[in-house]
């Protein structure tokens, strides 16, 4: 008798355990349903030159490029900005060094002040870029941005933050003063000299 109350007890308990577990999964598939999520992708590192031996080169800065934080409130954004390379440029995984300096850097605390202002451009931008510092984006500040500006024709284009951006974003949150001559450039291509940092260094053409 002892031993079939024992034996009911483990069934009803593996019953009850299974139904919890059921219960839990369900309910974690519920959230990550609701939840919009984008993967930025790598570059294909293995793709080296095309068929005809020219050179591939990858454009980091477009018209917009807009950069989102998770863990700031405000979103800044600066245009794109030219800068005179010399010699042959070489086939890219990374960005090019373009002289991006504090003042380019705007801020908004919304999305629409962002929206409106590149809607009001003289110039509308083709194509933009939202750049963020995760590659793992659950940001609803991003969905909401993409879905306004593919609603306005404009084409969406997504990245992390390139290496300039992040040093010149970490100066302006700091304070601190902007010196590229003095950093230790690892993800960024074309860096020029330190003598070259003592004179102006020249922007060929701002859009």
């Amino acid at each position: 008798m002892q031993l079939k109350i024992i034996l009911n007890t483990f069934i009803f308990s593996l019953i009850l355990f299974t139904i919890t577990c059921c219960n839990g999964k369900l309910k974690n598939e519920d959230i990550s349903d609701v939840r919009e999520i984008y993967i930025i992708k790598s570059l294909d590192t293995k793709k080296e030159y095309n068929d005809t031996n020219t050179l591939t080169i990858v454009e980091f800065y477009l018209d917009y490029n807009i950069l989102l934080v998770d863990s700031l409130k405000d979103i800044y954004y600066h245009k794109k900005r030219f800068y005179c390379l010399y010699g042959r440029d070489s086939f890219v995984r990374l960005p090019y060094f373009r002289n991006l300096q504090p003042e380019y850097f705007k801020k908004s605390k919304i999305v629409e002040e962002v929206i409106n202002l590149i809607l009001r451009d003289s110039i509308r931008p083709k194509r933009v870029y939202i750049a963020c510092n995760q590659d793992t984006i659950v940001d609803e500040r991003y969905f909401q941005m993409k879905k306004l500006f593919i609603k306005n024709n404009i084409a969406v284009s997504t990245r992390k933050l390139t290496e300039e951006e992040s040093i010149v974003l970490n100066s302006i949150l700091n304070k601190k003063e902007y010196k590229p001559e003095n950093i230790n450039w690892k993800r960024t291509l074309g860096v020029p000299e330190i003598n070259v940092f003592n004179k102006k260094l020249e922007i060929v053409n701002e859009h």
